[in-house]
């Protein structure tokens, strides 16, 4: 019985270091793979200094515009399609106009129940220069 049991053991030890041995990655195989992570982690970390970079040059923009914005009065003008009232499309925008309206700084204005053409030139754009 003993020796079913020493025989057992060694075929159990054996059959462990062929499984461990088998599932084993060549040499090559590693270098090839460290090969390739080396040069993914040089990509991303490119990426990474490129992305730094495009968020201190929107920092330093951001910073400009609060500048100018915190300058001067800030004028914000609405334009309603309909009239007001008490539900809708133009009411919910003008609750969002009385918001404004109370911070400091902001002046509102608005004007409802605008007519729209089919053939009416496109409204001008403002830009704030940076």
């Amino acid at each position: 019985m003993r020796k079913v049991l020493h025989w057992f053991a060694m075929l159990a030890i054996i059959s462990i270091g062929i499984f461990l041995f088998s599932c084993g990655e060549k040499p090559e195989d590693l270098s090839k793979k460290i090969e390739e992570l080396s040069n993914k982690n040089a990509e991303l970390t490119k990426e990474n200094t490129e992305l730094k970079e495009k968020i201190a040059e929107l920092t330093r923009k951001i910073e400009g515009i609060t500048t100018i914005i915190q300058a001067e009065e800030l004028q914000v003008g609405f334009v309603y399609v309909s009239p007001i009232g008490d539900a809708g499309w133009s009411y919910a925008h003008d609750q969002g106009r009385i918001y404004i309206d109370s911070m400091d700084g902001v002046t509102t204005s608005f004007v409802e129940a605008v007519v729209s053409f089919a053939n009416s030139p496109p409204a001008p754009v403002v830009v704030i220069p940076t």
